[in-house]
């Protein structure tokens, strides 16, 4: 009983480990669960060399602030690396300080919209009274948190750079503390409590029917937030529509239909119509999913961050996705001739279709940079990584998102005639599975 038991489970051990699916398995899986530190290592040397500009409205007397952020800046860039990576760069613009309270508007105004437009990457605004002592107000008489003139405003649409945040609080820490300590008795303590947050965060500036008003705080986490939003809708609907794929062709060859529909249509016509159904269903999930999306951004008030635009291209890339992932699943079906075998090559094509994942971080602190351009570029990452990178301000050239999907569109074609040639030659193999040789053959020979 005891031999025959072990002869069961040395028979099923070895026809696992023989499977194309468990060596393609065996070499990617390794690779790509540890995308994200290998990212992170390759990437060190990749930042973007475009300099962080902010823009400096200091109103205090002297604009002493000001000679502070520029002498950080002028520090920070004469050191380029720090253990061989390279530091960001700062350019420094220094705004005259308008002369009346239309004036002050009317620059806040500008130096948004250059934020918006990604020429400039921050905006400090420095109060008036900003290195005098807080006075002791009573309740219900503290002016509005976006407009108090003894504090210090960072305004940016890209919140992800931490590092620019860090830069101005660290540089403006030390002189604001040191000032009110010169001028004031309280205690150490009272004057660290009421400089805390000597750096407040506040919202680009927007004109409306009253005025100038700021854009609300909730606004920086949705800023944050769609990327990653756009993203994993996009790969839900991929994996939900797109996957079961495999195991239908499969379960077409093991019944016969396949030897049927070969009778009556090309293999390359049959791939593209399992391929269009997938999508279909893929789309379906994909609306509900949209329609949920914006209920959420309405009730969370951040809708009007889901433009017309932005939607149309989502739609679009959702669509090459599916076209382009539901056609390595085609491919997947093809290759294999069993549940079995097929089950385990999907687990090295669901990694593959969630590689871009991996990239999430640089390619929120970095959308114009190397590896965001890289993933633009490359057909398997080009539909994730141009959302994240259109979600991700500030805007991309038109030309990027159209180079990606037609890579992608390339690169879809180009796996429905790879599934159509194996699958032509292999639909009648039945006992065992094609050698990787076999494969090859089909492929080059047809």
């Amino acid at each position: 009983m005891k031999s025959k038991t072990l002869v069961i489970a040395v028979r099923e051990y070895l026809a696992a480990v023989k499977t194309k699916g468990f060596l393609v398995g065996l070499i990617l899986m390794p690779l790509l669960m540890g995308g994200g530190v290998l990212v992170q290592s390759f990437t060190k040397g990749l930042e973007d060399p475009t300099p962080r500009t902010i823009a400096v409205l200091d109103r205090t007397p002297g604009e002493t602030l000001w000679a502070a952020l520029d002498t950080a800046a002028v520090k920070q860039n004469s050191g380029t690396q720090v253990l061989s990576v390279p530091k960001p760069r700062y350019t420094l613009k220094h705004i005259e300080t308008p002369t009346d309270a239309a004036g002050l508007d009317k620059t806040r105004l500008d130096l948004s919209d250059r934020v918006r437009r990604g020429e400039v990457t921050a905006v400090v605004e420095i109060g008036p009274n900003a290195l005098k002592p807080r006075p002791t107000t009573t309740p219900g008489t503290e002016p509005s948190e976006d407009t108090a003139e003894d504090s210090v405003y960072f305004s940016t649409n890209r919140p992800a750079l931490l590092e620019v945040r860090d830069f101005v609080s660290r540089t403006i820490q030390t002189p604001v503390l040191a000032a009110r300590l010169g001028q004031s008795r309280e205690t150490i303590e009272a004057v660290s409590k009421s400089s805390r947050d000597v750096l407040a965060s506040r919202g680009l500036a927007r004109k409306t029917d009253t005025g100038v008003s700021f854009e609300p705080r909730s606004n920086e986490a949705a800023t944050l937030l769609l990327p990653v939003a756009m993203v994993v809708v996009m790969l839900m609907v991929v994996l939900v529509g797109a996957s079961p794929l495999t195991t239908n062709i499969i379960e077409e060859k093991q019944l016969r239909i396949a030897e049927v529909l070969v009778g009556s249509v090309t293999p390359f016509t049959l791939m593209l119509g399992k391929l269009l159904g997938g999508v279909a269903t893929s789309l379906t999930l994909g609306a509900i999913y949209l329609g949920g999306a914006a209920v959420a951004a309405r009730q969370l008030e951040v809708l009007d961050m889901l433009s017309v635009g932005l939607v149309i291209w989502f739609i679009v890339f959702t669509i090459v996705a599916s076209m382009m992932y539901g056609a390595l699943f085609v491919v997947a079906g093809a290759a294999a001739t069993n549940v079995k075998e097929a089950q385990a090559l999907m687990t090295p094509m669901m990694l593959v279709v969630v590689m871009p994942m991996f990239l999430i971080g640089p390619l929120m602190n970095e959308p114009h940079g190397t590896i965001g351009l890289a993933g633009t570029f490359f057909p398997l990452t080009a539909p994730l990584v141009t959302m994240m990178r259109l979600t991700t301000p500030p805007p991309i050239s038109w030309w990027q998102p159209v180079a990606a999907l037609l890579s992608s569109g390339l690169m879809t074609v180009a796996l429905v005639w790879l599934a159509g040639r194996v699958f032509r030659a292999g639909f009648l193999l039945v006992g065992r599975p094609a050698k990787f040789r076999e494969l090859i053959g089909w492929i080059l020979k047809g």
